[in-house]
């Protein structure tokens, strides 16, 4: 089976076309083998690019550990790279989405956020913390900070990542630093993966969240530990993700 490594930020991932790659009937047995970074190829993620009868392809997004989710900002660059075409609609469980290469930067558009709640309290152990909440096809807090440095982002995410709050379906979370009006930091804890990494969506949300508070203007730089990403909020359902994903290699898998 052939597949694809690419990576944005410091975010990688695994992409099969299944367009021409014939998958197993055990396809998460096939992902957890393949995203073991000491048996297998290792990655962030594993994307599956499909066939679609409405748009040029469907992409399915799936964690480290097998669980499918709806969608993802970098994992989608790092497929509008490979696919390296000016304009491309594709599906995903989170609705259809326009994307594509402009200016040598992949972009993608997002999703209408929805579920938008500013300004609410957790309490986690035996304090308060303001927090605010916006679902882009994945559900994310957010979390504004003097200094995303001085955040142990694992201790700190995991409790709010496992809140009661969100039930079952749990939430990312996002540290936030504004550092100017066109300008912020972000870390982030991300559920099924249960650690760091840099977030698309989650660059994304934390854009929307600080536009909707009148914190931040409509284009944003962000800077995640991997490397920058720009966000362009147009209005609410006009959403746009830009960034610079490589392929790192391409190469043969063989189950054993």
């Amino acid at each position: 089976m052939q597949f694809i490594k690419a990576y944005s930020g410091e975010n990688d991932f695994i992409i099969i076309d299944a367009r021409k790659e014939k998958l197993p009937e055990n396809l998460s047995k096939l992902i957890l083998r393949l995203a073991n970074r000491h048996k297998g190829i290792g990655a962030d993620g594993v994307i599956i690019i499909e066939k679609s009868k409405t748009t040029d392809f469907k992409l399915r997004y799936f964690n480290p550990d097998a669980t499918e989710y709806s969608v993802c900002g970098n994992g989608s660059l790092c497929v509008m790279l490979y696919e390296n075409s000016p304009k491309i609609k594709f599906t995903t469980d989170a609705g259809v989405f326009k994307g594509g290469i402009k200016d040598n930067k992949a972009f993608v558009q997002l999703p209408k956020p929805k579920n938008i709640i500013l300004d609410f309290y957790l309490t986690i152990g035996d304090k308060k913390e303001e927090v605010n909440f916006v679902d882009v096809g994945v559900p994310h807090t957010i979390y504004f900070v003097d200094n995303v440095e001085d955040i142990d982002v694992n201790k700190s995410g995991r409790p709010i990542r496992f809140h009661a709050y969100f039930r079952e379906s749990g939430t990312n979370v996002n540290f936030v630093q504004i550092v100017k009006r066109n300008e912020i930091i972000v870390r982030t804890y991300e559920r099924g993966i249960e650690g760091e990494t840099d977030c698309g969506s989650g660059s994304c949300s934390a854009c929307i969240v600080g536009w909707m508070k009148k914190k931040l203007d409509s284009n944003v730089k962000v800077t995640t530990r991997g490397g920058v990403l720009e966000v362009e909020i147009k209005k609410i359902n006009d959403i746009t993700l830009y960034g610079n994903p490589k392929i790192v290699y391409k190469g043969n898998f063989t189950e054993s």
